[in-house]
């Protein structure tokens, strides 16, 4: 279990820490939605269905996608970002 940003892989992305608005390490779809972002995406990456996006959780999605779709680099929320 993750205690503090510092010990956040290397490999998530910096919207990862930005949506994190209470700092618990995770993404909540409330967060998700408080910045505006599409709800299709956040339950794509929610892996387990839980509504919170853990950093490992979201390093497994991305590790599918591009073992799926060898051309995709980034979370579809970096697309997006405003």
């Amino acid at each position: 279990v993750l205690t503090d940003a510092a010990e956040l892989p290397k490999e998530i992305p910096g919207w990862f820490r930005e949506l994190d608005a209470d700092k618990d390490l995770q993404v909540g779809l409330y967060e998700w939605a408080a910045a505006k972002r599409e709800p299709a995406e956040f339950v794509a990456m929610d892996l387990n269905g839980d509504g919170l996006l853990e950093a490992a959780e979201y390093l497994r999605w991305a590790k599918k996608q591009v073992a799926d779709k060898p051309e995709v680099k980034a979370a579809p929320a970096e697309k997006g970002k405003k």
